[in-house]
């Protein structure tokens, strides 16, 4: 069975870049470009893992990853930063995000993150 990969990414070039990186056949990807579209396709898809971007327009990443464990606290969520401050990756990580990332992603990192579904 697939497992599912849910990207919530305002820039579609940074999805491709994510996208291209998941191992075809594998992974049923799912893409939002925001927020709150990104909440409404996670009640829709119960994604194995969640990949999300910090800075996006509606609502911003840590107010989306906050919602998002409120619907599954378990859930496995990957964030995505251009933003190497030390107190964004603290923050990201006490709201329950499982790894940051920087952007661009390296396909690396990306494939350890894979390796945690």
């Amino acid at each position: 069975m697939q497992k599912r990969i849910l990207i919530i990414e305002d820039s579609k070039l940074s999805r491709m870049a994510i996208g291209s990186c998941i191992p075809e056949g594998n992974y049923l990807v799912f893409e939002a470009q925001d927020g709150a579209e990104g909440i409404d396709l996670f009640k829709d898809t119960n994604p194995d893992m969640t990949f999300l971007d910090v800075v996006m327009p509606n609502i911003d990443g840590f107010e989306t990853l906050r919602r998002l464990k409120g619907l599954d606290g378990r859930a496995k969520i990957v964030m995505l930063t251009a933003d190497s401050n030390p107190k964004a990756v603290e923050r990201a990580l006490s709201y329950g995000a499982l790894l940051v990332i920087n952007k661009p992603p390296m396909s690396a990192d990306i494939e350890k993150a894979l390796s945690e579904t």
